[in-house]
């Protein structure tokens, strides 16, 4: 919770540095078996840290981390759309976005399907 109070203060770089820390303790441990613990995964929290940052190429590592340890998790795959958006990966972008949009059991009217829809039909994808 550090790098979020440092965050929240103004302290970008140290918590940013603070939350790479998390996530490369986190690479050394076994991936869940279940639901995430904790509640945000630590690369995924590095990876939406750097996107706010404007660091987009470094967050779309962070997310590919985050998605090896958790596949198909909403908030990291939309992440990755993101962020190779930002980064102009058209193909990457597309293909997460195409995956959020198309998720067995994902509710059409949720924020995360919508946004990809979005993305999908605002940029030809």
């Amino acid at each position: 919770m550090g790098d979020i109070v440092r965050w929240a203060k103004g302290q970008k770089d140290e918590a940013l540095a603070f939350a790479k820390e998390a996530a490369d303790v986190e690479k050394t441990m076994a991936a869940p078996s279940g639901p995430p613990e904790p509640i945000k995964p630590a690369f995924e929290l590095y990876g939406e840290m750097l996107m706010a940052a404007g660091r987009a190429k470094e967050a779309a590592q962070a997310f590919e981390q985050a998605l090896l340890r958790t596949p198909k998790r909403t908030p990291s795959v939309l992440g990755l759309a993101r962020a190779a958006a930002a980064t102009g990966d058209q193909t990457t972008a597309r293909a997460r976005y195409q995956e959020v949009a198309s998720m067995p059991g994902a509710v059409p009217t949720s924020a995360a399907v919508q946004e990809a829809q979005r993305a999908l039909k605002a940029t030809n994808y």
